[in-house]
């Protein structure tokens, strides 16, 4: 019996609903190889060109992006988040973080004390003159791999190391100088977190990533020791050149003619005193020591979750910034949502008290999966392929390093499955595979969701909105509230196009319905903040900028109160 046509309409629609996803990789750059590598794994395709059909476009620039989401469709989505760039940056990030712990008191203390440079000079004379034995490590803005980084132990090096610096912008941080060691080394953790929108905020974690060991033994910052980078920083660029760097036991493995080597078997023994490490081995050497690290990880979820929800209102307003700047972006209809999603590395520290403190947001972590080996004179002779490229200043040869291809295979193909999952309007399949696979649940068994709160606020909305500081609402439940209260605002005042001028904020006033004698004070605050802001922005004052504003108005008509409050009073005048 010839099938009927409803029947063919469902044969049809299966077989278009299970067509693998394609991903275009023709901006991946360094990323390639280990999301070829991912793709093959989860059984999807690859374009190494441009391919306008793809489902998942991999960017690696922001000019790629915006490229891109000038004609990207409903159904398709891009690897970066708009901000997110500028937001990852030392110094806006740190501004920001400095914003929350302002307001939100000590739920932000997991970053350390930090000072903008020059802007901040005085605050952090004052903070070293009132606090002896303090060191301080300084960071350019811009910089990465651990290039520009120096420490110093007094206010007078400090000016005298910043005068002569390359870069102007710097951000002054308070070093943490009592670190969990393991065998005597110092070691930070990546972690690699998924955002996979905004709004919704909707953010993953990954449990398994990298840590990564200094090469020297740590002792307390002084003055014969401040120089010694590979005992206190513990950057990869920085900790592979040094001798003493270990790599996995790759003696096992065979050199080939390409210059690359072939990977060998893999167990703990080859981890044991590697320089690079997964971070679910050392939990495991944590746990022998003691601490329980079911709460580390609670402590990292927290820490991921506060952090986003502050990134949350400027990443909703990037896009708006940025049409605003490109009328080729006018047309385009993301809006925070899932056509855009996000892999970051959050770089966090473990104190001897093993409290994880967030030394930096990495906008793009590396997700390459090669590492070198340093070979010896006349290795050449032999038929080995030897490279001198800029990775290693003596010849050496590239091969796959186990770890990395362990740890970011899971964190790109768990990410990536993620990412389809919420596809919207998709004919391809939810998953490259049945989702009750046994890969599948490989790739996914190490992501846990950061829970947002902001879910339980949405369906509490009204009852905060009112009762913000009355009893019976949790604290956390306040300021996230908040946080919310004032991004509302901003869209309020700013208007549709998001865009804030004198009238704007003039608006604002006139909104507190301030007493007549307070006006004219707080309109020179907003003028002061504005035109600071425009000088900087080219006339386009954003979130961050409102924000400040608002922070100075509370401490102006609310001078008894804390900065959380009077922000509260602010929202509720208006």
């Amino acid at each position: 019996m010839l099938p009927s046509i409803e029947e063919k309409a469902v044969r049809k629609a299966e077989k278009r609903r299970f067509r693998p996803p394609i991903v275009c990789l023709a901006f991946s750059s360094a990323s390639a190889e280990a999301l070829t590598m991912v793709l093959k794994t989860v059984g999807w395709q690859s374009r190494d060109v441009l391919y306008e059909k793809s489902d998942i476009f991999w960017v690696s620039t922001l000019d790629q992006l915006l490229t891109r989401l000038k004609c990207i469709s409903n159904r398709q989505v891009c690897s970066r988040i708009p901000g997110m760039y500028m937001l990852c940056d030392k110094c806006p990030f740190s501004k920001m973080m400095g914003r929350g712990r302002s307001i939100f008191r000590s739920l932000y203390d997991f970053y350390p004390e930090s000072w903008l440079l020059p802007d901040d000079l005085k605050a952090l004379s004052s903070a070293c003159t009132s606090t002896k034995e303090f060191s301080i490590i300084v960071k350019p803005n811009s910089g990465s791999q651990g290039d520009g980084i120096f420490l110093v132990s007094s206010y007078e090096d400090l000016v005298k190391r910043i005068s002569s610096a390359p870069e102007r912008d710097l951000i002054a941080q308070r070093y943490i100088d009592r670190p969990l060691l393991l065998d005597g080394l110092k070691f930070d953790l990546r972690v690699y977190v998924l955002i996979r929108s905004i709004e919704p905020l909707d953010v993953w974690i990954c449990h398994e990533g990298l840590a990564r060991f200094c090469t020297d033994k740590y002792h307390l910052p002084n003055a014969r020791n401040l120089s010694k980078v590979t005992s206190h920083l513990t950057n990869y660029s920085l900790n592979k050149l040094s001798d003493r760097f270990v790599r996995p036991d790759n003696s096992h493995m065979e050199l080939q003619s390409d210059g690359e080597a072939a990977t060998g078997e893999w167990g703990e023994e080859q981890e044991r005193n590697a320089s690079k490490r997964s971070i679910s081995y050392v939990f495991q050497e944590i746990s022998r020591l003691g601490y329980n690290t079911e709460s580390i990880w609670e402590q990292i979820h927290d820490l991921v979750q506060q952090t986003c929800l502050l990134l949350r209102p400027s990443l909703c307003e990037s896009i708006y910034e940025l049409k605003a700047r490109d009328p080729g972006l006018a047309g385009t209809s993301y809006s925070g949502g899932p056509s855009c999603f996000h892999l970051l590395g959050f770089d966090i520290m473990l104190d001897e008290k093993c409290k994880p403190w967030l030394l930096e947001m990495n906008c793009s972590p590396r997700v390459g999966i090669d590492d070198i080996e340093v070979v010896a004179k006349g290795t050449e002779a032999e038929g080995v392929k030897v490279c001198r490229c800029m990775e290693h200043h003596r010849p050496h040869v590239h091969f796959i390093s186990e770890v990395d291809r362990r740890v970011k295979l899971q964190a790109l193909g768990g990410a990536l499955l993620l990412v389809s999952e919420g596809f919207k309007n998709s004919k391809v399949l939810s998953h490259g595979f049945r989702a009750d696979s046994k890969k599948h649940q490989e790739l996914l068994s190490q992501y846990k969701q950061v829970d947002s709160p902001l879910a339980l606020l949405a369906v509490a909305a009204d009852m905060l909105s009112f009762k913000i500081c009355g009893e019976g609402v949790e604290v956390q439940h306040k300021e996230l509230a908040l946080i919310d209260r004032l991004h509302s605002l901003y869209i309020k005042v700013s208007g549709c196009k998001r865009k804030m001028d004198s009238s704007r904020l003039r608006f604002l006033v006139k909104e507190l319905g301030l007493p007549q004698k307070e006006v004219r004070n707080a309109q020179l605050t907003i003028d002061s903040i504005s035109l600071r802001a425009r000088a900087k922005k080219a006339g386009l004052t954003g979130f961050d900028d409102f924000l400040d504003i608002l922070i100075a108005l509370g401490r102006s008509l609310y001078p008894s109160l804390s900065t959380f409050d009077a922000l509260t009073e602010v929202c509720r005048s208006v």
